[in-house]
């Protein structure tokens, strides 16, 4: 799993992420998965998205009201995301990911 790039068109925020295979790809804020959680507002809302074989898939990022508020005010926000790959009968794996978003 690695992904491959971040990009806003017409203010959709998409993530594509080439995989090995077919399976599931979950983004969630990595904010969720640390010690000090609840100090730090989340970013990102959960989104998902199926990849029918290997090659490239995009998710599309869904914001918080929080990280859409800092994207008006500064032209830019930076994201740690949790992405996860789970392979169709297999075991699921995590990786993290500092995004970094424009307007």
């Amino acid at each position: 799993m690695r992904s491959t790039s971040s990009r806003s068109a017409r203010r959709r925020k998409t993530l594509s992420v080439e995989v090995p295979g077919p399976g599931e790809l979950d983004v969630t804020d990595a904010a969720d998965r640390s010690v000090g959680a609840a100090a730090k507002k989340k970013l990102l809302k959960p989104s998902s998205a199926t990849a029918s074989g290997a090659g490239t898939v995009s998710v599309k990022l869904k914001l918080t009201k929080t990280a859409k508020k800092k994207l008006k005010s500064r032209g830019k926000v930076k994201v740690n995301a949790a992405v996860t790959f789970t392979p169709t009968g297999g075991a699921a794996n995590t990786e993290s990911a500092q995004l970094k978003l424009k307007k």
